[in-house]
């Protein structure tokens, strides 16, 4: 690891974890109503207003990659603390 990143705040650390974990579930969801997985294409469509059922989908499996992602970055950069 660069030396100038040790000595970013660790608000910054978990900001970019957490823009990380936010796009990586984005692109999961999206790809999930692309290939329509479990016909969740056709749920969606289905739906009374299916634009905002689809981004409500993604928004949520995004949020909670980010979530997650955030988490286990706090996690590892804790334990990196504790080895340094």
């Amino acid at each position: 690891m660069p030396r100038h990143w040790n000595n970013q705040s660790l608000a910054v650390k978990l900001a970019r974890n957490l823009a990380m974990g936010g796009l990586l579930g984005t692109v999961l969801a999206v790809l999930l109503v692309a290939t329509n997985v479990q016909n969740i294409l056709g749920l969606i469509s289905l739906s009374a207003s299916p634009w905002v059922t689809g981004m409500v989908f993604v928004s949520i499996i995004a949020l909670f990659c980010a979530i997650g992602a955030t988490l286990t970055g706090l996690v590892f950069i804790l334990a990196e603390d504790d080895n340094a």
